[in-house]
């Protein structure tokens, strides 16, 4: 059961670290491309002027590593989650077992 939460544990922080990775990549490459948008098109003289999600930046936004991003939150939650879990079963289980032993049953 040890070597179980630790390649739990070493997974899910193996997932927030790759999501990172790739969400903040594809905020550099937004702002590059907004920045661009400013450079190319005379309307706009700030790179604030120019939404995150705009027809330019759709490619950003929807992609597979973006998607791959939200897989891999979703089960650094999960990971997460069901460690929680587990330590609370462990302890009601111990509980249980206490009581039982208090009442004679075991």
């Amino acid at each position: 059961m040890k070597g179980q939460k630790k390649r739990i544990k070493l997974n899910a922080f193996l997932a927030i670290v790759t999501a990172a990775f790739i969400f903040i990549s594809i905020l550099v490459k937004i702002e590059e491309k907004r920045e661009e948008i400013v450079r190319i098109n005379d309307t706009f003289t700030d790179a604030s002027q120019v939404s995150a999600l705009n027809i330019y930046t759709n490619d950003l936004f929807f992609n597979g590593y973006t998607f791959l991003g939200v897989v891999l939150l979703c089960f650094f939650i999960s990971s997460i989650h069901g460690l929680f879990l587990k330590r609370r079963m462990e302890k009601q289980l111990l509980g249980d077992k206490r009581h039982a032993k208090k009442d004679g049953m075991l």
